[in-house]
C-alpha cells in the first residue's frame, strides 16, 4: 500500500482529565535526547505512567505553553486514582474542552507507513528527530503554524493566555481499526 491516506479533520468534545508526564524544554529541543531520557533514563518512563494509566488509553504527547513564552514538550498518558506526581513527573488537569482532531485515515498496522512524516518507508524517523535544531528548522514548524489553523465555522483556536496546551499528539497505534496519529487543538466557540 503506498496510496497517500486522505486527510482527515473533525471536531470533538472531550471531558476534563488528569494527565501525567515527563515535561522537557522546547528552547533548543533535541527529540532524540528527549526519547533517549524518556525510554530510558532512571525515572521510569511509560512503566511509571502505566501504573496510573485509564484503561485503553493512548499514548500522548503535549505541546505546552510554559510563562514566560517558554514551550514545553510532555510525554504522557490520560490517568486516574492519582493527586501527586511522581518524582520527575507533572501532573495536570485539562478542563473539559472542544478540540479540532486533524489526522488521516487509518494505515493498516504493518504498512511501513511514517507517521510523522505522512510518507511510506521506515516507521520511526530517528534520522530526523536526532538532527540538531539549526538543521531541523522548518521541519517542527506545528508550534506556529497552530494559530494560523482553521478552526471549524463557529469556533476559534484557543490559542490565547490561559490555555497552558498547544496541541495533544495522540498515538493511535495497534488498534483494531489499524494506525494513525491525531492532533487535538483545543477550540472554543467564537
Amino acid at each position: 500500500m503506498d496510496i497517500q491516506p486522505a486527510k482527515v479533520a473533525y471536531t470533538m468534545r472531550k471531558g476534563e482529565f488528569l494527565f501525567l508526564g515527563r515535561e522537557y524544554p522546547l528552547d533548543y529541543p533535541d527529540f532524540g535526547k528527549i526519547w533517549g531520557d524518556f525510554l530510558s533514563g532512571g525515572h521510569g518512563g511509560y512503566a511509571t505512567l502505566e501504573k496510573f494509566q485509564v484503561e485503553g488509553a493512548p499514548d500522548m504527547n503535549a505541546f505546552l505553553r510554559r510563562p514566560p513564552d517558554r514551550r514545553a514538550y510532555m510525554i504522557g498518558k490520560i490517568v486516574e486514582g492519582i493527586d501527586r506526581a511522581p518524582d520527575g513527573f507533572s501532573l495536570l488537569r485539562i478542563p473539559a474542552s472542544d478540540y479540532l482532531a486533524v489526522t488521516y485515515e487509518w494505515v493498516p498496522a504493518g504498512a511501513g507507513f511514517n507517521h510523522h512524516t505522512g510518507e511510506f518507508g521506515n516507521e520511526q524517523n530517528w534520522e530526523v528527530l536526532s538532527m540538531p535544531p539549526e538543521t531541523r528548522l522548518g521541519r517542527w514548524e506545528c508550534l506556529e503554524r497552530i494559530a494560523d489553523l482553521r478552526a471549524p465555522d463557529g469556533f476559534r483556536v484557543r490559542a490565547g493566555e490561559g490555555n497552558p496546551i498547544y496541541f495533544f499528539e495522540v498515538d493511535r497505534f495497534h488498534t483494531s481499526d489499524g494506525d494513525r496519529i491525531e492532533f487535538w487543538v483545543p477550540i472554543e466557540r467564537a
